[in-house]
């Protein structure tokens, strides 16, 4: 057996999704990560939901789920909201919960720029919090055979190394696992690569991207944010930045030749849709 190759629906978040599934058949993908939102025209029809993509055998290896679990106050909420989106995706044989932060356009701007984004900055006993409503969360996706992972992600509470640590050391690694993106890891000043090697045996997925490093600087330079980092082409296909993702993928080997999934994210503006979920296919698969 050998790792699964998903991608994820975000170029695509308007169109069809007949069209969409029809691009990811053509292009050799076996799955997808959705977002909740890919779900929400379908709800009264489930069934031809599952039949588009049972039809083209493509599986949804995992499902995007934002929420303010860092808040307290909304817990109880979050967990209301959650029960049955958990059974909905269990429903579709969902594999992977895919947890994270709420993207804020505050945050978005001062991406990657650690000085800047301190304020915005969980505090410790905040990070705790949300360490032990995580492990909470976890148990009621695992209970509907869901897998939950925590992401990290540009634009939220949870983008740096230093978070990412003290949230794995406050979750219970029989919930909880980790969804580490590798590019916006890097952006967000860490080696992607330590990362992997140190967490390997707690990454549910692994969401590839490749960075341009020089582009990157030129936008810091330039005191630009992400958005302008991505008009720039600062993420690029696979093996043409500065990622080693031969170092990125050697400690997730055992795990990925079981069949675990690998998701590649076809953002940038260098090739079309079609054409770059093709080139990132081709050379993961090399």
């Amino acid at each position: 057996m050998k790792a699964r190759i998903a991608l994820t629906l975000a170029p695509w978040s308007t169109d069809p999704l007949p069209t969409v599934l029809d691009v990811l058949a053509g292009a050799g993908y076996g799955g997808a990560l959705i977002e909740e939102n890919h779900l929400q025209p379908w709800r009264d029809e489930l069934g031809r939901f599952r039949d588009l993509w049972e039809e083209r055998e493509i599986h949804i290896a995992a499902c995007s789920v934002a929420g303010s679990w860092q808040e307290q106050a909304h817990l109880q909420d979050e967990l209301e909201r959650l029960r049955p989106m958990a059974e909905l995706l269990a429903e579709l044989e969902c594999e992977h919960a895919v947890l994270s932060l709420p993207v804020r356009r505050e945050l978005v701007l001062v991406a990657g720029y650690q000085n800047l984004r301190q304020p915005f900055a969980l505090t410790e006993s905040r990070l705790q919090y949300l360490g032990e409503a995580l492990n909470v969360i976890a148990e009621v996706l695992l209970d509907v055979g869901i897998k939950p992972s925590i992401r990290n992600r540009l634009g939220t509470q949870l983008e740096t190394a230093e978070e990412l640590h003290q949230l794995m050391d406050t979750t219970e690694p029989e919930l909880v696992s980790l969804t580490l993106d590798v590019g916006q890891a890097m952006v967000a000043g860490t080696h992607p690569e330590a990362l992997v090697r140190q967490y390997a045996s707690r990454i549910g997925l692994l969401i590839c991207k490749d960075i341009d490093l020089t582009i990157l600087k030129e936008t810091r330079d330039d005191l630009y944010d992400y958005d302008e980092f991505l008009h720039r082409g600062g993420i690029v296909p696979l093996g043409q930045g500065h990622i080693d993702f031969m170092q990125v993928l050697l400690p997730m080997m055992s795990s990925l030749m079981a069949g675990d999934w690998l998701v590649i994210d076809p953002q940038g503006p260098q090739l079309g849709p079609v054409e770059s979920a093709e080139t990132r296919r081709e050379y993961l698969q090399e």
